[in-house]
């Protein structure tokens, strides 16, 4: 028994002793391309990001500010896909003054006096009692044939703000935006 142990602690020690030898010759043939390829990545990856940001209109202006809650408008951010067509995010700045869960959801949305289908579009976001959120109303025509309303004229919507635990509705604002 204790020959095969020695057997296996030698042989293990061998093992380990080319192994050592053999990393000096793959690792630096390694790291120089690797140190490479993510560079050059990088900058491809930057294009992109630097396209959808054109596409971006800030508006920040007050949808409503009471005694449960403050909403902002903040931008809405045109999105063009080569596939999925299309596509707008409206972004929200959500303030809850209540002591209770809200949840803001939009519905009603009209663009330039042409009605949105509800199919097209979606927002639901929770907010915890004195928290902020950002909540984000996503409109996209889903089949083909399907398009969006043009950018221009009233934005349209009504925003439903909700109580978290009983779901009851605790206002329903309309608002009316001039696009830019």
């Amino acid at each position: 028994m204790k020959k095969l142990l020695t057997a296996l602690a030698v042989s293990g020690l061998f093992l380990a002793a080319c192994a050592e030898e053999s990393k000096p010759e793959t690792e630096p043939v390694e790291e120089k391309p690797a140190e490479e390829a993510p560079v050059e990545e990088t900058k491809e990856e930057e294009a992109p990001a630097e396209e959808t940001n054109e596409g971006v209109i800030e508006y920040n202006e007050e949808v409503l500010n009471d005694d449960t809650v403050q909403i902002t408008l903040e931008s809405i951010e045109v999105v063009e896909d080569e596939f999925m067509g299309t596509s707008y995010e409206v972004k929200f700045n959500v303030e809850n003054k209540s002591d209770k869960k809200i949840i803001i959801q939009s519905d009603d949305i009209s663009i330039d006096d042409q009605m949105v289908d509800p199919v097209m579009y979606s927002m639901s976001t929770d907010v915890m009692p004195g928290k902020k959120a950002t909540a984000k109303l996503s409109m996209h025509a889903y089949e083909d044939g399907e398009e969006l309303p043009e950018l221009k004229g009233a934005f349209e919507f009504t925003l439903y703000v909700i109580d978290g635990e009983t779901y009851e509705h605790i206002s329903e604002p309309h608002t009316s935006i001039e696009l830019k």
